[in-house]
């Protein structure tokens, strides 16, 4: 039971493709950790997540009583 490998370079992108493909995601990474944020924008972004949050834990306490 001697098998071949199997041959995967039909799946590698060309090369061209894969740098700009890694330099896109390296600029979008850098300009992102470059940006400031205020301390009032950073806790913006928890407010969507802390009303679900807050209204699962109703949901299950009005379940309860």
């Amino acid at each position: 039971m001697h098998q071949d490998p199997v041959d995967l370079t039909p799946l590698r992108p060309p090369p061209a493709r894969w740098e700009a493909m890694v330099a896109g995601v390296t600029a979008r990474a850098l300009a992102e950790a470059a940006a400031v944020r205020s301390p009032l924008a950073w806790l913006g972004g928890w407010t969507r997540p802390t009303l679900a949050a807050a209204a699962a834990v109703a949901a299950v306490s009005i379940g309860v009583l």
